[in-house]
Order: structure tokens, then sequence, then C-alpha cells
């Protein structure tokens, strides 16, 4: 395998996320977000106070619905009145807590 280009089974996403929105009332948190989490691999979520980090990981973790765009669980679209794939142990959000 060439250093830097995933092998087959890595380029196949488990959980991938396309154009994500979402808005808080009026407000837009997120707008436009790609992202793509693949098995074996760490990834990490930068960015300022109030860039909307926190919005993105409770999309992704089944916690709350986008506004708009598409997040494929293993290829089918996730159905927000079912997390069964979720609560599996496919996601988990531990948010730090404030002392």
């Amino acid at each position: 395998m060439e250093m830097g280009r995933p092998s087959a089974a890595e380029a196949i996403g488990v959980l991938d996320a396309v154009t994500i929105a979402n808005r808080y009332a009026i407000v837009p948190v997120l707008e436009g977000v790609d992202c793509g989490l693949r098995p074996g691999r760490i990834c990490t979520v930068i960015g300022e106070n109030g860039a909307g980090r926190s919005t993105l990981l409770k999309i992704i973790s089944g916690l709350i619905p986008p506004t708009s765009g598409v997040l494929p669980f293993d290829g089918e679209p996730l159905n927000w009145l079912c997390r069964t794939p979720l609560a599996n142990g496919a996601s988990t959000l531990c948010p730090r807590s404030l002392r």
C-alpha cells in the first residue's frame, strides 16, 4: 500500500456527513459541512468558540437532526426516529462537564 493512500477497506466510509447545515431559530450554526468518518481512524473537530463543533458532534451522534444535508450510516440514511445503530455503539458523545 502506498503511503497516504487508503486501502479499499478504508475507502468505504462508515459515516459520511454531506452538506450538513443547522440553525437555532433563525441563526445559522453550520452551513455546508462535509466530513467522513472511517474505520480505524481518529477524527478531530477544531474551531473557535461558537463555530458549531458541539452542534456537529450532536448531529453525528444522532442527538439532534440536521436542518439540511444527509448523514448516511453504512450507506443508508439515518432515520432520526430509530437510533438503534447509534445506540449499539456506533456513536458516543461524552461532553466535558463544566466545573
